[in-house]
């Protein structure tokens, strides 16, 4: 079985049905990708959701995700009980709470988080953690907007 998420590499790699490979390299214990409507984020969460539902299926049973939690609306609230997980947030700008926002910024190591908004949550983070996602004949790769020593 293969991990979707390596913790030592910090990466995430998982390919779906239609050929899209997603290759992402983090930076740090908190990244926020920014972009517009239709560039993959919500195609990669989408794709770990039913990776996660369909564990059992020939197609997906390859990967294992139990070091991955995707946060909504639903579960946000719990992200402070969660350890060594990758931490993935769809529309942050819509299911982040005030609440969610302090247990991020107060998590030092203790989970990851990768968050797709549209807009500045409060997360207390230099401009070297924020990306875009981008499509290279399928596969999706995040480009950072910045890489300054210093700039922690």
């Amino acid at each position: 079985m293969v991990r979707c998420y390596d913790w030592e590499k910090n990466s995430l790699y998982v390919k779906d049905t239609y050929g899209n490979i997603f290759d992402i390299r983090l930076r740090g214990n908190k990244t926020i990708i920014r972009g517009n409507s239709g560039t993959g984020k919500s195609l990669l969460y989408s794709t770990l959701k039913y990776i996660k539902s369909s564990r059992n299926s020939e197609k997906f049973n390859r990967y294992d995700v139990d070091n991955i939690v995707l946060a909504d609306e639903e579960n946000i609230k719990d992200i402070g009980e969660y350890e060594n997980k990758l931490i993935i947030v769809d529309r942050g700008d819509m299911v982040v709470t005030q609440e969610a926002t302090k247990v991020i910024n107060s998590d030092f190591g203790r989970n990851r988080y990768l968050i797709f908004a549209r807009k500045s949550l409060g997360i207390e983070l230099s401009p070297n953690y924020y990306a875009t996602i981008v499509n290279h004949n399928k596969v999706f790769c995040l480009e950072y907007a910045f890489s300054i020593k210093g700039w922690f």
